[in-house]
């Protein structure tokens, strides 16, 4: 299981590898959504996924794979 720090490190590592990740945390509803754009950001992009969780246990683990599969 990966814990709420791995998840915020594999986002960290994310945003220091360009433009293709943008996330919106909002710690007091507890809820963090991840886009990806795949051929990195463009306002008129349409091939992008996002992720959108609660950070609960299973919303980290979601999150964290999800991430985790685009970057690697």
């Amino acid at each position: 299981m990966k814990t709420l720090n791995e998840l915020f490190e594999l986002l960290a590592e994310a945003t220091s590898k360009g433009d293709k990740v943008f996330f919106n945390f909002s710690g007091h509803v507890n809820k963090l959504s991840i886009t990806y754009y795949m051929f990195g950001w463009d306002r008129e992009s349409d091939i992008k996924q996002n992720c959108d969780i609660t950070l609960d246990e299973l919303g980290i683990q979601e999150a964290y794979w999800f991430l985790y599969n685009k970057i690697n």
